[in-house]
């Protein structure tokens, strides 16, 4: 490569800068031609020249430098601050093998809503196979069915191999991404559990809790989906709060080691709901429709000031809030992070009947928080059960669950 020891770009531009400004001083009709000539035998070598793909383009080496020094420089934060997250979102991809792959449509459904959702963010969708060793045709064929649902987004593929999903889950939020630009979201969906069988390399309920261990235990935040690719129009994006709420701080410090339980869950749920509400109001344009944010309460009461104060601590706006008084069959759920409710199933069909009533028929998309299962005394079999039929025949679902353990303000809002 050649090298120039006195030389740098700087002087490059200073340069032609300097030429620019002479021309345009001595004779302004003659650098406007001369610049009109250029610009039209660069505009002829690019389109219409046939061998112009042979010459050296500095593009790709330029644009890989850019890229580079950005990840650097966000890396440089090594301390994670709530003011910098974003949503950088892993959809796992778990379909079998022996499935027809010519017509993704779920996972394509997936990633659009995903797409939306993690705004400024980053999406990958990644697949563990299943192997006990490297299998290149396999691994071509997920990533061309994987780049095939993601079409026409801005979401990236990666695949892996491994002995179960649980290990290949592991991996994929271990190794993938490169500083900041990483994953800090595992976005799984529901309904594979519904497909369980001994011949499919589908995860199994313990297998499946599992992995919503190990993403805690490396403080990933747990998204999971449900009903994402069935089409649902309405005028709402709906978060829903099961259970009274305390009243915030309303004095916010940049200091979250001191930040509730409470906090941190609703920062997420609210965030994603918010994020998507912006994502669709961007899509439909100035003349067309879009949803509002709704904030739903299922308690006894109607403190608004409460929620009110959430949602200008979230930095929400033009909102939308409804309270919900619980059915006697209802009457178990209490308070905000008590999850004891979920152990009876009579009650958790309840709660399922308030937000179908609600929702069912005026809501795009819910948005509810996660108990997480090693808040639970439940079995990992009881644990799914109460989870599939407390998001039964609902709108798309996303089940929330921060384990980052910090509440979070995109720089978005």
């Amino acid at each position: 490569m050649i090298s120039h020891r006195f030389y740098h770009w700087f002087s490059s531009l200073a340069g032609a800068i300097m030429i620019m400004v002479v021309m345009f001083y001595l004779q302004w009709i003659y650098a406007v031609i001369t610049l009109a000539i250029v610009l039209s035998l660069f505009l002829y070598v690019t389109f219409f020249f046939k061998e112009s793909h042979l010459w050296i383009d500095i593009t790709q080496a330029l644009t890989f430098r850019i890229g580079r020094a950005c990840l650097l420089n966000i890396s440089g934060h090594t301390k994670m601050d709530p003011k910098f997250w974003r949503p950088n979102l892993m959809l796992l991809s778990l379909e079998s093998a022996d499935e027809d792959a010519s017509d993704p449509t779920e996972l394509s459904e997936a990633i659009r809503l995903l797409d939306g959702v993690k705004h400024s963010g980053l999406l990958l969708v990644a697949h563990p196979i299943l192997d006990d060793t490297l299998d290149l045709p396999k691994m071509q064929h997920h990533t061309a069915r994987l780049q095939r649902a993601a079409a026409g987004t801005q979401a990236f593929t990666q695949v892996t191999v491994s002995q179960s999903v649980r290990l290949g889950c592991q991996n994929l939020l271990l190794a993938t991404g490169l500083g900041q630009m990483s994953p800090n979201t595992l976005v799984a969906p529901l309904q594979v559990l519904n497909r369980v069988k001994a011949d499919t390399g589908y995860p199994d309920p313990e297998e499946f809790v599992g992995i919503l261990h190990d993403a805690k235990a490396l403080h990933k935040n747990v998204v999971l989906t449900s009903s994402y690719f069935r089409s649902h129009e309405g005028s709402f994006i709906d978060c829903w709060v099961f259970g009274e709420l305390s009243a915030p701080d309303d004095s916010y410090s940049s200091k979250h080691l001191d930040a509730t339980s409470e906090e941190i869950q609703l920062s997420l749920m609210l965030q994603l709901g918010y994020l998507d509400v912006l994502s669709r109001r961007e899509r439909a344009g100035l003349c067309g429709e879009s949803p509002k944010f709704r904030l739903v309460q299922l308690a006894h009461g109607n403190d608004y000031n409460t929620l009110n104060r959430w949602l200008k601590r979230a930095r929400i706006p033009n909102h939308e809030i409804k309270v919900v008084n619980p059915s006697p069959k209802a009457s178990k759920v209490a308070y905000c992070g008590d999850w004891s409710w979920m152990a009876d199933l009579g009650c958790v069909t309840a709660v399922r009947d308030h937000i179908q009533a609600v929702s069912g028929n005026s809501a795009t998309g819910i948005y509810m928080l996660l108990n997480h299962p090693s808040a639970t005394m439940s079995s990992p079999h009881e644990y799914m059960s109460q989870l599939s039929e407390l998001t039964s025949g609902l709108p798309p679902c996303m089940m929330c669950f921060n384990g980052e353990d910090y509440p979070i303000i995109p720089n978005t809002i």
